[in-house]
């Protein structure tokens, strides 16, 4: 006689094998992504690009190749990203830098004729030596006399001479910033709102100037100019 089975063995066999299946993969044999496209990184991931599209706006000053890049994520509101990384960066001291460089670049991408001079490449330094005396070395000069046949050796240490080092002048900083005005606006039945416009000599507005507020009984709150340039 034949014990008759159901279908319920194989059905069990199927789960049993999709989970190994699963666990394998996640953990034994987990799949490595290479040359994928930006726009499927994580979150994480997403920030650390745009971390290095700023460093790069940086370097090179050229909007439209760092809106290209950015482009690649395919965010919704690529400024706005933007914008909120700059924010949240400011709260960690290692990540100023990085904050200015975000903050540029959303002001550059919101606002056109916005120029950033590239920053100036690495420069190997030149080792120089000063002038030294070599006591070993001897220069023979014959002198004739009288008799063709004695001759007199004389010996003349020789120098040899290498260019001296000169400082480098190193630029003086500019003149701290000044208030020049303050003006009260009220506007009923808007929230309390503090704007601050940072301005060059000629009257031009300086993005990238990171403004530190502290008030009483709080801690102080930092962000840079140029983060909403629709403003001014």
């Amino acid at each position: 006689m034949s014990e008759k089975r159901g279908p319920f063995y194989l059905l069990t066999g199927l789960i049993i094998g999709a989970v190994v299946g699963v666990l394998a993969t996640r953990l034994l044999l987990p799949v490595r992504y290479t040359d994928t496209e930006p726009s499927t990184l994580r979150t994480d991931q997403r920030e650390v690009y745009r971390n290095l599209v700023s460093r790069a706006y940086l370097a090179e000053a050229d909007v439209n190749r760092a809106r290209s890049r950015l482009n690649l994520l395919k965010d919704t509101a690529m400024v706005e990203e933007l914008i909120a990384q700059a924010q949240n960066a400011l709260a960690s001291t290692d990540q100023q830098a990085n904050a200015r460089a975000m903050a540029l670049l959303a002001a550059a991408l919101s606002k056109t004729g916005i120029q950033v001079t590239p920053l100036p490449g690495v420069v190997t330094p030149l080792v120089m030596t000063e002038a030294t005396s070599t006591p070993g070395a001897v220069v023979k000069t014959i002198t004739p006399t009288a008799a063709a046949s004695q001759t007199a050796i004389t010996s003349t240490p020789a120098i040899t001479a290498s260019l001296r080092a000169t400082a480098t002048p190193q630029p003086t900083q500019g003149s701290p910033y000044q208030m020049v005005s303050k003006e009260d606006v009220c506007l009923p039945g808007a929230a309390p709102l503090m704007r601050i416009h940072v301005q060059d000599s000629q009257g031009n507005p300086v993005m990238g100037v990171k403004i530190e507020i502290t008030l009483v009984n709080s801690a102080p709150a930092y962000f840079f100019t140029g983060l909403y340039p629709e403003i001014d």
